[in-house]
Order: structure tokens, then C-alpha cells, then sequence
């Protein structure tokens, strides 16, 4: 899905932590993971315990000893940190970048480049970078889990891939007014009815209804069964008198 798109750990220090981010790669459908100098052993379990489903991607990822190295083969490097840099006068938010991210990956090797969960990348490792991603968040605390890192930057870029084809909220056709206004109608007779509002009241407690149900915008078989409902209570109250 994003065979371009490379994830690098530099010098990762939990294994926990490396498999929790091989299951938010895989959670975003990207799979290429590379660990720079980690400090734990393919072999450990935690690994695998917490990548669960996603452990192919632990099992696919290389090794190297270098930074240099593993990006010998990357046109476009991102890298991540939470500060303001030496060399950088300026940072991205994960959905500020997600689209050159993308454009960069459609042609070339694409590396995004997290550091050791207590330090983060240094000014050194950012040196080699391209541009930077900074993930807002609150000043008491602005450093994340990196696996939290991981996943939100991949979930920008997977949005961004997919926002043609995706919508914030469910289409479907709202009720018409006409149906809604027959609904107000048999509301207005149910108040009457049962006494439910002072006559000073009255005008006032049927916009406050009408407005709840027009701010929902309910389709038409949910203003049908409120329609049914008002209609079992009036006949109620009718049978009742």
C-alpha cells in the first residue's frame, strides 16, 4: 500500500515499544520498519506479545548499526521531534507534511525517522533530514509514547492517501419538510392534549421541539417512528378521556 514509505527507530530502547509501533504500521498499512542500533534482541518476547497481529512486521524489519546507513538508500528523510532544532527554523504538523510525504513517495524512497523514546533524535541525526514533524500537543506534557508518535503520523498519511474516498460523517437524505412539519403538527396536538405547557409557555416549548428534531436531521423512517410514537399516545390519551 505504501511500499516507498519507511518508518526507521533510532536506537529504540523497548522492545515492548518496537512492537507496539510494528502494529500501528500495520494498523496504517504501511510495513517497512527499520531499527538503527536498538537496544534489545530480535529474540525478545515482549516483541512479539505486543505486536501481536503485526509481529510479520517485526519479522520483515532490517537491522543496522548506523543512521547513515539505513537511509543510504532514501531520497526524502522526515524527521520527528518535539522542540525547536538548531538547524531547522520551522516544523510540520503530521497533517501539514502527510501530503508532500505522499507526492515524495509516489517516485522515491521515503523515510520517516523517530528517535530513543527518553531523548528523541539529536542535532546531529536531524542534520541528514529533509523536514521535520512536530506533533502538537499540551506543554504539562508534549513528549508521546512513540508508538503514539508512530501511529498518529501514519494515520495523517493514510487520511490524506483516502480523503477522496472518505467522509467525516454518513451520507443519507435527511427527512423532507413536509414530513417533518405533519411530526410538529402531531406534537402541537399532544401538548394540547395533555396539558403540557402553560399558554405563555406554549409558543416557546414547540420551537425548543421543533428545533431539537430539525438540528438532528433524521431521516425518514426516524421521524416515521416518532410519528408512530405521538400517534400511539394520542390514541392513548383518546381512549383514556
Amino acid at each position: 500500500m505504501f511500499d516507498n514509505i519507511y518508518i526507521i527507530l533510532v536506537k529504540p530502547k523497548y522492545a515492548g515499544n518496537a512492537g507496539q509501533v510494528a502494529r500501528a504500521m500495520k494498523n496504517m498499512g504501511i510495513s517497512n520498519l527499520r531499527l538503527v542500533n536498538p537496544d534489545f534482541s530480535f529474540d525478545d518476547l515482549e516483541l512479539k506479545k505486543m505486536a501481536v497481529s503485526a509481529y510479520d512486521i517485526i519479522e520483515n524489519a532490517k537491522r543496522y548499526e548506523k543512521l547513515k546507513d539505513a537511509v543510504n538508500d532514501i531520497s526524502y528523510i522526515v524527521g520527528t521531534s518535539n522542540r525547536k532544532r538548531r538547524y531547522f527554523s520551522h516544523s510540520y504538523t503530521p497533517k501539514g507534511l502527510a501530503k508532500k510525504i505522499l507526492e515524495q513517495s509516489n517516485t522515491n524512497k521515503t523515510a520517516i525517522i523517530f528517535g530513543p523514546e527518553d531523548n528523541g533524535l539529536n542535532n546531529n541525526e536531524l542534520s541528514i533530514v529533509n523536514d521535520i514533524i512536530t506533533i502538537p500537543a499540551s506543554k504539562e506534557l508534549s513528549s508521546l509514547n512513540i508508538a503514539q508518535a508512530v501511529l498518529i503520523v501514519c494515520y495523517e498519511i493514510y487520511q490524506k492517501k483516502y480523503e477522496n474516498g472518505m467522509i467525516d460523517k454518513p451520507v443519507y437524505k435527511p427527512a423532507g419538510f413536509e414530513r417533518k412539519k405533519h411530526l410538529f403538527n402531531n406534537i402541537e396536538t399532544l401538548i394540547d392534549k395533555i396539558d403540557f405547557a402553560e399558554k405563555n409557555k406554549r409558543k416557546e416549548h414547540l420551537h425548543s421541539l421543533q428545533s431539537l428534531i430539525s438540528r438532528g436531521l433524521p431521516k425518514r423512517d426516524e421521524i416515521d417512528l416518532l410519528q408512530g410514537l405521538i400517534n400511539k399516545v394520542l390514541k392513548k390519551v383518546d381512549d383514556y378521556k
